[in-house]
């Protein structure tokens, strides 16, 4: 799948989840096996300080029913790299179980906000070119309104004396 995909309860002796499944999608995204973010903790080892709360109030709310789809979150990978993903979850009763699951969809998409970035400053770059462009052309014209009657009042002076 494109998508890092995972399933995961609610650890209810501490403020975190167990994954049960984890693509290796979510490998790719994140850096970590199912194993290591088992051991890790996903809060601890995904988010830093304020993002962490966040992210841990984000997991309350999401279980008391407000749907979390395609929010952003900026994440820590394993190598220590920031990256921005999306994240979608769903919550799932389970007959045997006394937890609901979590069932999370996951894409990586720092590139494409690095690439959209970096448009919106190009463009920015090239709306001040062309402004740039307009008063020089502005300044050609009146420099060249001037420069007539100058040029007529310099011959006429020349001529008079």
């Amino acid at each position: 799948a494109a998508e890092g995909i995972c399933l995961c309860s609610p650890l209810p002796d501490r403020h975190d989840v167990q994954f049960s499944v984890w693509n290796e999608q979510m490998t790719a995204i994140t850096g970590y096996t199912r194993e290591e973010i088992n051991r890790l903790g996903w809060f601890r080892t995904m988010f830093r300080d304020a993002e962490r709360e966040r992210a841990g109030e984000r997991l309350a709310t999401f279980l008391q029913g407000d749907l979390l789809q395609n929010e952003e979150w900026e994440i820590v990978r394993k190598d220590g790299e920031r990256r921005i993903i999306t994240m979608s979850t769903s919550l799932v009763e389970s007959g045997d179980q006394q937890q609901p699951l979590i069932v999370a969809l996951a894409q990586d998409i720092t590139e494409r906000r690095r690439n959209a970035e970096e448009l919106a400053l190009q463009q920015a770059e090239l709306r001040h070119v062309s402004r740039l462009n307009t008063v020089g052309q502005m300044v050609a014209a009146l420099s060249h309104e001037v420069a007539q009657p100058l040029a007529a009042i310099s011959n006429y002076a020349a001529s008079s004396s």
